[in-house]
């Protein structure tokens, strides 16, 4: 399974929105709430993943063979990745904790899994809280890793059977010697 870049993101989102027990219209994915334009219903959650994937060791390729019996390999690429989320609203901070919660039940862990992820850890609650214009609002804030696992395959080109090679050794315009040499793995 080879998930894109908005595929880790919308798994992310979709077992954020089962954890946390926000509803699925309240889990946003974007890059957070700028402040300008009118604020959404509350409570909701901003979800940023983070720029790009972190590699996790070394990629590692083995040999395969497709049902048509050409040879392949298969590329293992183990990825890294962080989901930083706010909620903002009455309860903020809670609906973190549920997500955090989450990361233990079977269920959870299971629906994780089917996505092609895993939920690693989540950093300490971070409370935002604050006066904003001329009212309080609660927002928190905190960020889970998570790690995930891409497939891709690349035909086998095999391996070269000749090599030829020609040197021309020239003296101004005349031709001094020319050899060719030849090279076989047979």
């Amino acid at each position: 399974m080879s998930l894109t870049t908005e595929g880790i993101r919308q798994a992310f989102a979709d077992w954020f929105t089962a954890a946390s027990g926000l509803a699925s219209n309240k889990v946003l994915l974007g890059s957070g709430d700028d402040g300008r334009g009118p604020r959404r219903s509350k409570p909701y959650a901003m979800i940023q993943m983070s720029a790009s994937a972190i590699e996790i060791g070394q990629d590692a390729v083995w040999p395969a063979i497709t049902e048509s019996a050409t040879a392949t390999n298969a590329i293992y690429a183990y990825r890294h990745a962080v989901a930083n989320v706010q909620v903002f609203g009455t309860g903020a901070a809670d609906y973190i904790e549920n997500a955090r919660i989450g990361m233990s039940k079977q269920t959870l862990k299971d629906s994780a899994k089917e996505s092609g992820m895993e939920i690693i850890d989540c950093s300490a609650i971070t409370d935002l809280s604050g006066l904003l214009d001329t009212s309080y609002e609660e927002r928190a804030a905190a960020s889970f890793r998570l790690e995930y696992l891409n497939t891709y395959s690349e035909l086998d080109a095999g391996s070269i059977a000749t090599v030829t090679v020609t040197e021309t050794l020239k003296e101004g315009d005349r031709t001094v010697t020319t050899e060719t040499i030849t090279a076989s793995d047979t």
